[in-house]
């Protein structure tokens, strides 16, 4: 699957690689989530004549007996991409134009036709709705890991969506003050929170 964007005026360079981030993060979350191979996922950028752009492209591994699986996830990336944009106030007719990825429905039904396999789009369509907001924290750990790599394994994406403490620190980054190796050797996420209730208590403390 893959996605690109030339041009969205109200949005930075920076919001428009978030953005396609989270389009791609969609496709691989829910493709490990239906059990799809997922070999890896790609941002690129480019300044080719001094114009920027940026593209993205997911490599998740087809069969016709998946066809189903395959067209959720193909739906997913839209999805993913729109729920990012309303999660930080950017949703407007041209950032939803930006985000339009009929193309993925449309290279995915080009399969299925060459198969001749039949799928319910209807029910993919909320099956994918539902899948997106239900791996959102996951899915939004690989977009913050693909925004600052670049590229992703899927030995890696694997990590961030199976290994909870990896994907809280994608997530919601690493806490003031900790290192990240010193943020990943906590085993589990209650550490985690139990640590930031106790530096939440001794902020709140009255001075003596």
């Amino acid at each position: 699957m893959k996605t690109n964007i030339t041009e969205a005026p109200s949005l930075t360079n920076e919001q428009i690689l978030t953005l396609i981030a989270h389009h791609e993060a969609g496709h691989a979350v829910v493709a490990h989530h239906h059990g799809l191979p997922v070999h890896s996922l790609e941002l690129r950028e480019d300044n080719t004549g001094g114009r920027w752009s940026a593209d993205g492209i997911t490599y998740v591994e087809y069969a016709s007996v998946n066809a189903t699986p395959f067209a959720v996830m193909a739906l997913a990336g839209e999805i993913a991409g729109l729920k990012w944009l309303d999660q930080t106030n950017l949703r407007s007719e041209e950032t939803v134009q930006a985000a339009n990825a009929d193309h993925d429905r449309e290279e995915s039904n080009a399969l299925f036709t060459e198969d001749g396999v039949d799928v319910d789009w209807s029910a993919v369509e909320a099956t994918a709705h539902a899948d997106v907001t239900a791996l959102w924290a996951q899915i939004t750990a690989v977009a913050n890991a693909a925004v600052e790599k670049g590229r992703l394994k899927g030995s890696e994406i694997t990590a961030l969506i199976t290994n909870p403490t990896l994907c809280f620190r994608y997530q919601h980054g690493t806490p003031d003050g900790w290192t990240a190796s010193e943020f990943e050797s906590y085993e589990h996420i209650a550490d985690i929170d139990a640590h930031r209730r106790r530096a939440q208590l001794v902020a709140l403390a009255p001075a003596a």
